[in-house]
């Protein structure tokens, strides 16, 4: 019989002690406190993710650092239009107009830090959107909102939207912008602590430099595109001086020049001017039969009128020549003479005066005046200066039947557009570049009518009307006017085009053109009008109501 001794433990309980050793090791020995599980040299952990591709942990520190260097330079989508990259853009070449380049902090946790966006070619910095903040916009575990919303309140701008119609709130104030038909952006409102503010209402616009609205810029006073002063130049302006004497005149035979009256104003230049004495009531108290000469005088600048010594300066308007028989009464006709200030260099005083002068020292005669027949001056401006046209009646033929030749007259003249038509849309002629759209422009034609009026004739005046719909800067843009050959855009005459600027949205204005321009107006070689910029500047790109435009003349023929 075999003895059994107890010199180590049964085969089956000593297993299991060894099972739970390798357990307690497992929990504690080879666990980290943070619950971290050290793989060793070879150890690794694999799983294949939703696209059935297999991932290892060991393969995630190089990924990072592949991460980090496309940072570095940027990852970019297919069409290069959205960059991530740690960062600032230095190439232009490849990016497509409008891309964006955005700038994160690598973290943790990666933070958008700021925007950058290529405008005309050209990396400008833009800032933080708001419109990321949006839910479902920021890609989770990789950008961190709340960060992000921290750091656009410290930078101070607030933006609705990347493009389009939004709103803009920075340190500068805010900005609205909106799209016009053409989906062209412009402001409609600018409120802030500086520079221009801005308010659109409707059709109508409001800043500090205008008041537009669709049938006026009130701010420059005009109607119908014409400056309240280009209106009132136009018109007579009145009476500038007069006065009536009601007693009677002391009697003279003395055979020489008597002053009776006289007057004083101040004409302005290019004005015309009509001066006139009235109807007088003159008697003949002696016993012979006599002529009266009565004659009115001028002169500018304050220069003495002495009508029997009558020295430089001074300027005979108009005489009458009458006979009196003794004891009569008579009754003079009125005189009256045009005074014209063209070319006067500024305003100046003006002085005229009236005197006659009896005959026969046997002869006394006086001006016999009362309440009911006072003598009468007047000045009175009846409107621009313009050329003498009066001609002679057959002058120098010796007879009386032939017709004279036709007189020269001057006329002023206003008429519609013969068509409009190019790069149009809505009824509205396009002037300027915008966006992917390129540098549009349209003009109008001469209707058939002003070019038979003008043909041959002499222009001293041409005006056109344009009529704004939009502008891209609120406070206005600027109108290049060329002339074109008859087709819309056929703009082939050199540099000869007329700048408009400071020009309100929504206002509508006449514009002089270039008198060396008239000639051609005339021979047909000019035969319509185009809104044409050689610039980019967003200065130039606006549009004009097609149907508003017209023309206006002022030509001798």
């Amino acid at each position: 019989m075999a003895e059994y001794r107890d010199l180590n433990a049964q085969p089956k309980r000593a297993l299991a002690d060894v099972v739970a050793e390798l357990r307690e090791q497992a929990r504690s020995s080879k666990t980290g406190a943070a619950g971290v599980k050290d793989f060793g040299e070879h150890g690794d952990a694999v799983w294949t993710d939703a696209d059935g591709e297999q991932q290892s942990v060991r393969a995630i520190p190089s990924a990072l650092e592949q991460l980090k260097g496309e940072l570095a330079t940027g990852i970019a989508t297919a069409s290069k239009f959205n960059t991530v990259a740690t960062t600032t853009p230095v190439e232009t070449d490849g990016y497509p107009e409008g891309a964006f380049w955005t700038i994160v902090d690598f973290g943790p946790p990666m933070v958008e830090a700021d925007r950058w966006q290529l405008v005309e070619g050209i990396w400008v910095q833009v800032g933080l959107d708001a419109g990321r903040l949006v839910a479902g916009t920021v890609d989770a575990g990789l950008i961190d909102a709340v960060a992000l919303a921290a750091r656009m309140v410290t930078s101070g701008l607030i933006r609705t939207a990347e493009s389009g119609q939004r709103v803009v709130i920075d340190s500068n104030g805010l900005v609205m912008y909106g799209l016009d038909p053409d989906g062209a952006e412009y402001e409609m409102v600018r409120l802030g602590p500086s520079g221009e503010q801005l308010l659109t209402i409707g059709s109508s616009t409001i800043s500090e430099d205008s008041v537009a609205a669709p049938r006026g810029a009130f701010d420059a006073l005009t109607v119908g595109g014409n400056s309240l002063d280009d209106l009132l130049w136009g018109l007579p302006r009145g009476v500038r001086a007069w006065g009536t004497l009601s007693e009677n005149s002391k009697t003279d035979a003395s055979n020489t020049f008597v002053r009776r009256a006289e007057l004083q104003t101040t004409l302005e230049p290019d004005r015309l001017y009509r001066v006139k004495v009235n109807s007088r009531y003159l008697y003949n108290t002696g016993s012979q039969t006599t002529y009266v000469t009565d004659v009115v005088h001028y002169s500018f600048d304050a220069t003495p009128i002495l009508p029997n010594n009558l020295g430089s300066g001074v300027t005979q308007g108009f005489s009458g020549r009458h006979y009196l028989p003794t004891g009569t009464y008579y009754t003079a006709p009125a005189l009256e003479f045009m005074v014209d200030t063209s070319g006067q260099n500024g305003d100046r005083v003006f002085w005229t005066m009236y005197s006659y002068r009896t005959h026969n020292m046997a002869t006394p005669v006086y001006i016999v005046a009362g309440s009911t027949n006072p003598i009468a001056m007047s000045i009175e401006d009846v409107g621009p200066s313009m050329p003498r046209t009066l001609k002679r009646w057959n002058d120098g033929d010796g007879g009386g039947s032939q017709d004279p030749a036709p007189i020269v007259t001057r006329r002023t003249a206003t008429w519609d557009h013969g068509g409009f038509g190019g790069d149009t849309r809505g009824g509205n002629v396009y002037q300027g570049s915008y966006s992917s759209y390129g540098n549009r422009y349209g003009g109008w034609l001469f209707s058939s009518a002003m070019r038979s009026a003008l043909s041959g004739s002499t222009i001293e005046k041409f005006e056109v009307y344009l009529e704004n719909t939009h502008w891209y800067y609120g406070a206005g843009g600027t109108a290049r006017i060329v002339p074109n050959d008859g087709a819309y855009k056929g703009v082939n005459f050199g540099n000869t085009a007329v700048l408009s600027a400071n020009w309100p949205r929504y206002a509508g204005r006449w514009v002089t053109l270039p008198a060396a321009w008239y000639p051609h107006i005339a021979s047909g070689t000019y035969r319509g009008v185009s809104t044409y910029a050689t610039s980019s500047s967003l200065t130039y790109y606006g549009q004009f109501r097609g149907a508003a435009t017209r023309f206006r003349a002022t030509y001798r023929k």
